[in-house]
């Protein structure tokens, strides 16, 4: 057995990973990943899914909505710096 993983297999996780992403996030694919907004509809369903089954209590909604807060924050502050790293030059 193999300890490491073919490239069409990381490829294939890597874009597995960022559905999950997207889905967690509450958000649709635009512009950034082209290629992937035709599976929109996928992800909003998703997305509504996801939001019923914490709703459902099997999480605290709560903290769950503070981890998306947070994160987007961070998000925002790390496009900041690298729009500032970027046009400082």
């Amino acid at each position: 057995m193999t300890s490491t993983i073919d490239p069409t297999a990381r490829k294939n996780l890597a874009q597995i990973s960022k559905v999950l992403t997207q889905i967690t996030s509450g958000i649709e694919f635009d512009d950034k990943n082209p290629s992937l907004v035709p599976i929109n509809d996928f992800v909003n369903k998703s997305i509504s899914q996801m939001s019923a089954w914490l709703l459902e209590g099997k999480y605290h909604y709560y903290a769950f909505l503070l981890a998306l807060k947070l994160f987007g924050q961070s998000q925002t502050s790390r496009t900041r710096r690298h729009n500032t790293m970027h046009t400082s030059f």
